[in-house]
């Protein structure tokens, strides 16, 4: 096993299982959306990272991540109407 001093943030529980296996650290999952649900663990990721540079963690937990988690939200339910009914049009 790899021993690793950081924390490693992973989205799902599968995730944390397969790099477990290879990793010795800290893995924590964000369940999806489900983050935004839980301020407790979006306190925790914050408090991890107020070692990292304001500048790069701003970057990474209020902009990256809010960005892609709204247009997948905003995407997905119309992407899961029309394109069966693409297929079954084709």
């Amino acid at each position: 096993m790899i021993r690793l001093e950081p924390v490693i943030l992973v989205e799902g529980k599968y995730d944390k299982i397969k790099l477990s296996q290879i990793f010795d650290a800290t893995i924590l999952t964000t369940d999806g959306f489900g983050i935004f649900k839980q301020k407790d663990k979006v306190a925790l990721l914050r408090r991890l990272a107020a070692d990292w540079p304001p500048l790069l963690s701003g970057m990474l937990l209020d902009g990256v991540y809010t960005t892609a988690a709204r247009v997948v939200a905003v995407m997905l339910p119309p992407m899961a109407i029309f394109f069966p009914l693409f297929t079954l049009a084709e």
